[in-house]
């Protein structure tokens, strides 16, 4: 089976940084997120997207994105 690649403006994972600085993540809101949510989850498949946050730091920045990466997130800034 080939390998998809989903392209949208938004990631199906939010990022929120809380008050004490900390990292959270939830899942978005929307169509897209919900008809495509198991898809980039099987196999190799892979979805590329904005996080929902500009990071303060290259360090919460490299947190998240290797977070995501472990469930078939790709960031991109």
């Amino acid at each position: 089976m080939g390998r998809t690649i989903i392209v949208s403006n938004r990631l199906p994972v939010k990022v929120i940084q809380n008050d004490e600085g900390e990292l959270k993540y939830k899942p978005s809101e929307g169509g897209l997120a919900t008809g495509l949510g198991s898809v980039y989850k099987q196999g190799e498949n892979i979805w590329v997207g904005w996080p929902g946050i500009y990071f303060d730091s290259k360090n919460q920045e490299k947190e998240a994105s290797e977070k995501l990466k472990a469930e078939n997130l790709k960031t991109v800034s």
